[in-house]
């Protein structure tokens, strides 16, 4: 996923203190889809510690992390301001609340993903303010808290091919700390997201069989059919699509719960601090 790739080329700016850089590349990673705009908050909590709290070392490095934000919206979104639609330059925002999954249950998922919105930010917060107040200054600290951020963006049920961003974060983050037991739900979110690709079933072969003599296309068209077929909509591609995300969900049940023992093995460790080194 490109929004992973830059939401990690964001993470290593920050540290090098290339703030102009980082908050250009998170920015290009919010257009591309809204959930890294949540990891902002663990990257004022990092500042503030870097500043010791002080507001007037903070006010430096914000103004340039803002400058990159708004330099990645206005170089992508330019063209749209040029032709004077600038409702279109926040679509990537409204979409997201406005617009329901198809599952047809109307205003309810509309309100209910607002209010999902809602709590998430609040649970960011929460987060950010923790590393803020308890954390121990290191990059290692930033690194916990950022896999705690990303986390607690999917306690939102979302469709499971965003979850690559969570499998990314955990691959690092249970490299560099040694934690072999975040295996256990990086596996139980790799065979969530597996079901996921199958749910196109056999269309997965339609290059196969327009390129090449090993498959005809009306094989391809008719085992397709036979995938969304089914009583009671219980058809092989809707099975695979739901039983994906529910194994997906668990997957990050299990994630937060792996998190919360290692922060607090961590602060029992430290006299209530998370120190990392």
């Amino acid at each position: 996923s490109m929004s992973l790739l830059l939401m990690l080329t964001s993470f290593v700016f920050l540290i090098k203190e290339r703030y102009v850089f980082s908050g250009m590349v998170l920015g290009l990673a919010v257009l591309l889809k809204l959930f890294p705009a949540f990891v902002i908050f663990v990257y004022i909590a990092y500042v503030l510690m870097k500043c010791k709290g002080s507001v007037r070392e903070f006010v430096r490095p914000a103004a340039m992390y803002a400058l990159g934000l708004a330099s990645a919206f206005v170089i992508v979104m330019w063209p749209n301001f040029l032709d004077g639609n600038i409702e279109a330059c926040f679509a990537f925002i409204t979409s997201r609340a406005t617009s329901g999954t198809g599952a047809g249950l109307g205003d309810l998922e509309k309100y209910g993903t607002v209010l999902l919105y809602v709590a998430v930010l609040i649970l960011e917060l929460i987060v950010a303010r923790d590393m803020y107040r308890n954390g121990v200054f290191s990059e290692r600290c930033l690194l916990t808290y950022f896999m705690i951020a990303v986390a607690v963006i999917f306690v939102s049920p979302s469709t499971p091919q965003y979850i690559i961003l969570l499998i990314g974060v955990i691959i690092i983050f249970a490299t560099v700390n040694g934690r072999r037991e975040f295996a256990r739900p990086f596996l139980i979110l790799m065979v969530g997201a597996t079901l996921f690709f199958f749910t196109t079933g056999p269309t997965n072969l339609l290059s196969l069989a327009t390129y090449t003599d090993w498959l005809h296309i009306e094989q391809v068209v008719d085992w397709s059919l036979m995938t969304i077929g089914g009583p009671y909509g219980l058809s092989i591609s809707n099975i695979l699509y739901f039983g994906g995300a529910v194994i997906q969900y668990i997957g990050v049940v299990v994630t937060g719960w792996y998190l919360i023992k290692f922060r607090f093995e961590k602060s029992a460790d430290s006299g209530g601090k998370v120190n990392l080194d």
